[in-house]
This record gives C-alpha cells, sequence and structure tokens, in this order.
C-alpha cells in the first residue's frame, strides 16, 4: 500500500506524550490510506469499539465461557466456532504455500499459525481481589482500633465495607468494572487471537507487518473466513461477529447464526460474579484474619492504678452462613455503592438509595440474578466515557457551537445520566 512518506507515524513508548499523540493520530490517518480495500482493518481503540468482545450487544459487562472452547494449538483456546474458522483458515495458508501462490519466506504468513490466543480474565480478576482481601487482614491484624472491631464476622463487615470502598476509588472492585477497564483487552473475550508474537505498543513493528506485499492477500483470506484485522495490531485477528462467514461457523456449533445467541450461549454477564465474589472478597479477608490472630489481647482497668489483660477469642465463621450475619439487602446495598464508586460517583448519594430501594422491591418479587441486572443496568453509562461516539460527538457540537469546555465532563454525564434513568 502506498502512504506519505514524510510523516512520522511509528510512535513507540519511548517518546515523550506529546509526540505520541500526534504519532499515533498520524498512524490512524495514514497507516493505511486505501482504506476502501481493506475493509475488514479495524480499528479497536475508537468509540464504542474499544468494549468489542467484552459487552454484549445491551453494553452488559460479560465474561467469556471456558467449557465453550477448543485448543486450536498446543495450550491456545478460542471459542469453539472461532477455533473451526481459524483451522480453516490455517488450512488455507498451508495449501497456498505448498502450490506456491504464497511465498515460503513471507513472515508470519507462509508459517501461519496462533501464538497467542485466550487469555482467562477472571485470572487477572482474581490478583486484584486477593491483594484487597490480603490488604484488608494485614491493616485489621496491625490495627489494635480495626482488630477490636473485628472480632465478629459482622463486626469485621462494617470494616470491610469502609476498606472496600476506599480501594475502589483506585482499582476495579468489581469484575464488572475490571471488564471494561484498561487492565483487558480483546484478548480476555476468547474470539481473537495473534500470529504473530508483537507488541502494540511499537509502531514500527506494525508499519513493517502493514507494508508486507502479502498484506493484500492476508485481509482477503481474514475476510473469507469472517476475521477483523485489528488495525493498532495487524497480526491480531477477531472474530466479526456480523460476518455471514463467521455466522455460518457460529450456525455450525450453536444452531442459529444470530448474533444475540453468542451472548447467550458463550457468555455470561459479569454481573452474576460480583455478587459472590464481593461477599467471597470479605470471607477470604476475615478468615485470614482468624488464622492470623484468632484471638484479641487487650488492656484493661480494673480499678484505680489496677490493670489486666483480657483476651477474647474472634468468631469462627462458617462461609456457609455468611448470609445469617450479613443479609443479602447489605450486600446489594454495598454492590450497588461500589459500582457507582467505580464509575466516579455518577449518580448522588440519593440516587443510588433510590436504585437500592428499587432493586431490594425486585429481590422480593424475582431473582437475585434479576435484582442484580437491575443495579447493573444503571451504570451502564458508555455513551459518557471519554472516546465513545456519544462522547465525541458532544464535544464536536460544543466546539463548533463555541460553547466553553470547560465543565464538558460534567456535562456528558448529566447528559448520560438522563438517557440511563430507569423508573421501572
Amino acid at each position: 500500500m502506498q502512504r506519505k512518506r514524510n510523516i512520522p507515524i511509528d510512535a513507540s513508548n519511548q517518546n515523550n506524550s506529546v509526540d505520541i499523540f500526534h504519532k499515533r493520530l498520524a498512524y490512524a490517518l495514514y497507516a493505511i490510506p486505501d482504506q476502501d480495500r481493506y475493509p475488514t482493518v479495524r480499528s479497536f481503540w475508537d468509540f464504542e469499539s474499544i468494549f468489542y468482545g467484552r459487552v454484549d450487544q445491551n453494553y452488559v459487562s460479560i465474561l467469556p465461557l471456558a467449557d465453550r472452547m477448543v485448543e486450536i494449538e498446543s495450550g491456545l483456546y478460542l471459542m469453539d466456532f472461532v477455533a473451526y474458522a481459524y483451522l480453516d483458515m490455517k488450512a488455507e495458508f498451508i495449501t497456498a504455500v505448498s502450490s506456491g501462490r504464497l511465498d515460503r519466506a513471507a513472515p508470519y504468513l507462509s508459517d501461519f499459525k496462533a501464538v497467542k490466543a485466550y487469555v482467562n480474565p477472571v485470572e487477572g480478576y482474581d490478583k486484584i481481589y486477593k491483594k484487597i482481601s490480603g490488604a484488608m487482614a494485614t491493616l485489621v491484624t496491625s490495627s489494635p482500633t480495626m482488630g477490636k472491631r473485628s472480632l465478629t464476622f459482622k463486626g469485621f463487615y462494617d470494616v470491610f465495607r469502609q476498606l472496600i470502598t476506599i480501594a475502589s476509588h483506585k482499582t476495579p472492585s468489581c469484575i464488572s468494572d475490571y471488564m471494561i477497564s484498561k487492565q483487558t483487552y480483546l484478548p480476555h473475550t476468547g474470539i481473537s487471537l495473534e500470529i504473530a508474537d508483537l507488541g502494540d505498543s511499537e509502531d514500527e513493528g506494525k508499519i513493517d507487518f502493514l507494508d508486507d506485499v502479502c498484506f493484500k492477500y492476508y485481509h482477503d483470506v481474514a475476510k473469507k473466513y469472517g476475521f477483523y484485522i485489528d488495525e493498532n495490531a495487524p497480526w491480531r485477528l477477531v472474530a466479526n461477529l456480523s460476518s455471514e462467514a463467521m455466522s455460518n461457523y457460529l450456525a455450525k456449533q450453536n444452531n442459529t447464526s444470530k448474533v444475540s445467541s453468542y451472548f447467550l450461549s458463550y457468555t455470561e454477564p459479569a454481573y452474576t460474579y460480583d455478587y459472590r465474589a464481593l461477599m467471597g472478597m470479605c470471607v477470604e479477608a476475615y478468615q485470614q484474619i482468624v488464622l492470623t490472630k484468632p484471638s484479641f489481647l487487650e488492656v484493661k482497668m480494673i480499678g484505680e492504678g489496677k490493670y489486666c489483660q483480657s483476651r477474647t477469642i474472634r468468631e469462627v465463621l462458617d462461609p456457609d452462613e455468611v448470609e445469617n450475619f450479613v443479609p443479602p439487602t447489605e450486600w446489594i446495598d454495598l454492590y450497588a455503592n461500589i459500582r457507582n464508586i467505580a464509575k466516579n460517583n455518577y449518580f448522588e448519594q440519593s440516587r443510588v438509595d433510590q436504585i437500592v430501594k428499587k432493586a431490594l422491591q425486585v429481590l422480593e418479587t424475582s431473582t437475585l440474578e434479576n435484582c442484580l441486572r437491575y443495579i447493573d443496568r444503571y451504570f451502564n453509562n458508555y455513551e459518557g466515557i471519554e472516546g465513545s461516539l456519544n462522547y465525541n460527538k458532544q464535544k464536536e457540537y460544543m466546539r463548533n457551537a463555541k460553547i466553553s469546555l470547560d465543565n464538558f465532563n460534567e456535562y456528558v454525564k448529566l447528559v448520560t445520566q438522563q438517557v440511563n434513568y430507569r423508573d421501572y
């Protein structure tokens, strides 16, 4: 492909922030100058595409189901229908090389093979989970005040609530928020693979890949089997769930080619994991406290100038009895507040209280899952996230109207809150 050679587009993390910004912008504009010839190349760094594969059609954070995956190479897994598309694509490259249609020396393509695939997001979240619970246990066992307050699980829950609120300002405490954070990306979906072990922070490697004489052939084969090519890592292939080719592979495995069936059969809403994970984090921290300091020693005054030591044994918790000490209503209230904090206090506290009240009414007449779904929908504010289509369109409108952007983020937040207002 022909591009302007006098424009620097090879950014890397070694550049300063201004250089990176300008070079990345130039890369987006000029890396593939004849876009019409490459419709399958897609940027997953723009607009709502940044959430591709990590949220469903209603922008609910999702987790891929491991039992729907198959092995494509040693230790590498993909969703079954994507895996079979990949294997057929790989067979076509093998045939192209053996027949002489593809140069045996073509980098990465002559020996077409996935070197990276699915990365389990739960493993990444579990590191946060353990870090938070471990830090809480350490803090409580080293603090006489918190230690005394944590002699029972119910007492520790009050401490936990205080600490998890603080932690949630800095790190996603719920996997729903973790799945749409910058800590996850396409490899965490089960529908993408990579045929080269290259880093997507260095533009020079991307340019070399795009400039290869075999790139057009690679593009056309990817399109034939229903894959996008990631513009910002062209060695990464991502299932195009809306393409006819990928839909046919899906239909063979799932008896229907509808995109909605993918989310129903291959993923689960992350909020179903949130509730138990939040509860489990509290239980694990408390059990670490009991194990580390099974009793609490304090000095009491028993008379003028007289003191004695008193030791209190901590309550041992049966994990199956958690909700007898802290009822579901408490966990649901905490869950809604944590989700709000993760969104930078998206709603005023009075509004969060209203959401909780309504959610508990849902729980009275329905299931816990429906209650959690109700809460989750309030925090699907993707229209207000920087980089989203709505965010950029609102900014463009205000610039054209010469309206001050001083309070732009607050303005977008207000607009999306109105869209997200749910009176049911």
